[in-house]
């Protein structure tokens, strides 16, 4: 799926609102943004701190600025070192890469 999809889709079916900041915004160095998957970086600069359900799932994108923030508060790259945390569901799980592979997965905020 392109990001032109996703964008498609966030705005029609996705009933959004501003939200946050929830972590420090700093915005990330070149070496930390470049492994991320390009769709999802044209999409997040439109989508990032917004929330809301699409569809049956409620969905909560961070802002780019939060993630360096986010991941750390919550320990991912030591508890979690393979995956990289970009939203959540809002009720406990998180929506996040699997680095080095280019996938998504929804991993548990516990033990974080």
């Amino acid at each position: 799926m392109t990001s032109n999809n996703v964008r498609k889709i966030l705005k029609s079916k996705w009933s959004a609102k501003s939200t946050g900041p929830f972590f420090k915004s700093t915005e990330p160095p070149p070496k930390f943004v470049e492994p991320l998957p390009k769709d999802y970086l044209d999409v997040i600069r439109d989508f990032g701190g917004k929330e809301g359900f699409l569809g049956q799932t409620y969905l909560r994108l961070y802002r780019l600025e939060e993630l360096i923030q986010l991941n750390i508060a919550y320990q991912v790259p030591t508890l979690l070192p393979e995956v990289f945390i970009f939203g959540s569901n809002g009720y406990g799980e998180a929506f996040a890469f699997l680095l080095f592979e280019q996938s998504l997965v929804q991993v548990p905020f516990l033990p974080l």
